[in-house]
């Protein structure tokens, strides 16, 4: 993790090993940022469905990568909630948002899957959740990108 001062009014930013300081020296952004709120909030950037070491991303082309480039991203997430500070990843998420190349195609493929990862990193609480489906993201074969909001303790 790497961690630097974001703005005058952040604690800390910080960015998540591999790929993540890849895209973050690269883009110039931070992955993460802890506002000096009461709890403290961290506020995460989108994250895609990209190997978190090599950056790779699965081509898309059926349900199945869509699927898993989705389960990569909670993952993800998860990964730079836990390095910005979080004790318990997606369990302090509050908030998601998600934008989506292809939310609609392989018959909601994509949708069953989101759900299917809320389920699953969000046991014991339901988050606030947008979803929005975009024309492109940054990575061309990126379909699926979530930016999440969290209180910390």
């Amino acid at each position: 993790m790497q961690t630097t001062k974001l703005c005058k009014s952040a604690e800390q930013a910080s960015t998540a090993r591999g790929y993540g300081t890849h895209l973050s020296t690269i883009n110039h952004y931070s992955q993460a940022v802890r506002l000096p709120t009461t709890p403290p909030t961290l506020k995460i950037s989108g994250q895609g469905g990209w190997d978190p070491i090599t950056g790779d991303i699965l081509d898309p082309v059926s349900a199945d990568n869509i699927a898993q480039q989705i389960d990569q991203a909670f993952a993800n997430v998860d990964e730079v909630l836990r390095n910005a500070g979080s004790k318990n990843g997606w369990g302090d998420v509050y908030l998601a948002r998600v934008y989506s190349v292809e939310l609609n195609a392989f018959e909601g493929t994509a949708k069953k899957a989101l759900a299917q990862g809320l389920k699953n990193w969000c046991q014991g609480h339901k988050p606030l959740l947008t979803a929005v489906e975009v024309k492109a993201l940054y990575g061309e074969k990126m379909r699926i990108e979530i930016e999440v909001e969290a209180l910390v303790e």
